[in-house]
């Protein structure tokens, strides 16, 4: 039978951008599985929404269910059948499954017989299905806070106004369970202010071009770039700043979008543009404009609004009302950046003594002063890896001030924008241009979608702050769970990682954190440095594994790479890791790794029944007995030569050793064909055994062989 469209949509109070944005997906996600799921037939599925409503448009919906024979499994055959006869749990599963007794077989499930019959499902309407999967989408919906109103409605994240279902042109009721705490409506609603009260439905296939003629556009993606578009007319001869984040919100914001320009007094602009694009964007919603020839930033805004082009009197009043809301709050930031600038930022520094960064560092160690004068120490420990040739002053001079803008009235009213604030109020100050970037720099990143510091003193400093961070988390016992992180630990670390893959830095985090913990953080119990140590270590090791698994690296490699003991050079780490792609078609190479671990199994099976004995790095060239001893002895000196003289900072230098250990299969091949290691003499036997723990030894510097399976 021919296919109707299915229309539901859920009207609600206004619901956040970023609930409705996740709902819809999710919508779309869980239909996709539960419609083939309960053997509904269609062409398509199509779901949107704004603030305000969430639809789903299931195109080509077949008016029943495909009917399909499924095999069922029952009760097994010993309480179906007993002493030859039939028992009730035979009948009740005969009567489940709507056959006679005798249609029951007995087949082998997972070497058990079990009572097995063939049933027709499927066949129903699909309007006495739907109800329920849309009942299991409005109430299965996730969202960070749900709310009850009433006293018998459902939890949802905003009340619901009413649900709308059609199938084609007739109109539904749904019956039972949610559906008696939801009132239905007969056709969808207008603008909630603007009207119509309804909009006339014919169709359900008919509902994103019923609702585009009263000019609601219900599709995101068509009301995004209509915005956009309108941002980008309304700028006229100035440069849109378009935030992408913001469009999205505003996407979700508006029905009916209309884009109004408004100003501010010329004056404001004395404040720093971050401040001003902060409120505007942050608390207003509004999108700033720039003069297209000198890039400055203009008192003219972009506000997009639910509004009536073609009704000037209310267009003027959404201007004037937004210029008014906004000079209030760039009156504000005004006051507060004239009465920052009364001092200078260096003049800032001792009120950090008064600002706590954490209480259970306990004296000398709690303030923000105190972080400030350990990030500079930390920093100078890390110069000569990440900036050798630091001028010493400016990067004492930017240690200093780094923290100083926290103090201030602007990044108290906008804590989002501390580092910027200080970079403002350095160069104003008249400080050095390296210094002033590295203020605002040493934070990045501070989320996923944040940058990295592109200078080396902000790269430096962003270093230090981070492993500061981490390390004392971990003196006061804040290290993460697997349920929580209240530091944000985990996150710290992985920047840290990032920068130092990113930037080509070397450094040994164990010879780092052991001086650290001596020299800034004053801890003069070594064994308590050295279980810190091992403990940051491994808290590195499994962020390390959750990057590259990221990157797509195999798992087992990422193991056996990560899991060689002793310290971690996170760079170097990476450049194994990264050297392995090109081997990643070589069978000759992983044959060669299984070949190691046999060489492994061998010496540790060896040692293992043979107690008390040892086998020494030392091999006799006069035992050998046969050319292919010589040759694996060959081999396992030239490995060992290559990975002695791997620096740990050239990705080539593993890549070499990768590519010899794959060109030399075919020679170990001939000697594990050709050679007995378990020699009747003891001293040959011993001998063999130490060619193979030296190169088991030599590749041990680079992976674990163990690892591999």
């Amino acid at each position: 039978m021919q296919g109707e469209t299915f229309l539901f949509e859920l009207y609600t109070e206004e619901i956040p951008s970023f609930y409705q944005i996740r709902a819809i997906s999710d919508w779309h996600q869980k239909l996709s599985k539960l419609l083939p799921e309960n053997l509904l037939e269609y062409s398509r599925i199509e779901t949107g929404g704004t603030s305000r409503r969430i639809y789903a448009l299931i195109h080509d919906l077949k008016p029943n269910q495909r009917s399909e024979m499924k095999k069922i499994k029952g009760p097994p055959q010993e309480m179906c059948v007993k002493d030859g006869a039939p028992t009730p749990a035979l009948a009740g599963f005969a009567k489940k499954a709507g056959i006679a007794e005798d249609e029951v077989t007995f087949e082998s499930w997972d070497n058990k017989m079990y009572a097995t019959a063939q049933v027709n499902t499927g066949g129903q309407a699909a309007l006495d299905v739907l109800p329920g999967i849309f009942e299991n989408l409005i109430k299965g919906q996730a969202f960070t806070r749900s709310m009850r109103w009433g006293s018998s409605s459902i939890v949802y994240a905003r009340p619901v106004i009413h649900y709308l279902a059609m199938y084609g042109s007739t109109t539904l009721t749904f019956a039972s369970g949610t559906w008696e705490k939801l009132a239905p409506a007969k056709q969808p609603a207008g603008h909630f202010i603007l009207g119509p009260a309804t909009v006339k439905l014919a169709n359900a296939s008919q509902y994103v071009e019923a609702m585009d003629k009263v000019r609601i556009t219900v599709d995101p993606q068509t009301r995004h770039e209509k915005i956009k578009g309108m941002l980008q007319a309304a700028s006229g001869k100035d440069s849109l700043i378009l935030s992408e984040k913001l469009l999205n919100e505003v996407n979700f914001l508006v029905e009916r979008p209309v884009v109004v320009r408004g100003s501010f007094a010329h004056e404001f602009l004395e404040m720093p543009s971050i401040v001003i694009l902060s409120e505007m964007e942050e608390h207003q919603r509004y999108f700033g404009l720039k003069d297209a020839a000198s890039g400055n930033l203009r008192n003219e805004f972009l506000i997009v609004a639910n509004g009536d082009p073609e009704d000037p009197e209310a267009l003027e009043n959404i201007r004037r009302g937004n210029e008014k809301v906004l000079r209030a709050r760039l009156a504000d930031g005004s006051y507060f950046y004239t009465d920052d600038r009364k001092k200078k930022l260096i003049e800032r520094v001792d009120d950090l003594k008064r600002m706590v960064f954490h209480e259970a560092l306990g004296e000398g160690m709690k303030t923000v002063f105190d972080k400030k004068e350990r990030i500079k120490e930390i920093s100078k420990i890390f110069t000569p890896y990440v900036y050798p040739g630091v001028n010493r002053d400016r990067l004492l001079r930017a240690g200093d001030l780094i923290k100083a803008d926290l103090t201030t009235h602007l990044v108290y009213e906008f804590d989002h924008l501390q580092g910027e604030i200080g970079e403002v109020y350095a160069e104003k100050d008249g400080e050095d241009a390296e210094v002033s970037r590295a203020i605002s720099e040493h934070y990045l990143p501070r989320n996923e979608s944040d940058g990295y510091p592109q200078s080396k003193m902000g790269l430096l400093l962003s270093l230090s702050d981070k492993i500061d961070n981490i390390i004392s988390g971990h003196l006061i016992g804040k290290q993460p769970t697997a349920s929580q992180d209240p530091l944000g630990l985990r996150r710290q670390t992985l920047y840290v990682i990032e920068m130092l893959i990113q930037n080509k830095i070397s450094v040994s985090l164990q010879q780092i954190f052991l001086q650290l913990l001596e020299d800034v953080y004053k801890i003069t119990d070594q064994k308590k440095r050295h279980e810190l140590t091992l403990e940051m270590i491994r808290f590195f090791t499994g962020r390390l594994a959750t990057i590259f698994e990221k990157e797509d690296f195999d798992k087992k490699l990422i193991n056996a790479i990560l899991d060689t003991g002793g310290d971690v050079i996170v760079y170097a780490k990476y450049l194994q890791l990264d050297s392995l792609r090109l081997m990643k078609n070589d069978e000759n190479f992983f044959l060669m790794l299984a070949t190691f671990k046999r060489m492994n199994n061998i010496v540790k099976d060896f040692l293992a029944k043979n107690p008390g004995k040892t086998i020494t790095p030392g091999v006799e060239e006069k035992l050998f007995e046969s050319p292919q001893e010589k040759r694996l002895f060959e081999i396992t000196n030239t490995l060992i030569d290559k990975i002695s003289a791997v620096s740990g900072k050239e990705r080539a230098e593993y890549e070499a050793v990768f590519k010899y250990i794959a060109s030399v299969k075919a020679d170990v091949d001939d000697f594990f064909d050709n050679v007995m290691v378990m020699h009747e003499k003891e001293e040959i036997k011993i001998n063999r055994l130490g060619i193979l723990n030296n190169a088991v030894t030599s590749i041990g510097r680079l992976l674990n062989v163990e690892m591999l399976q």
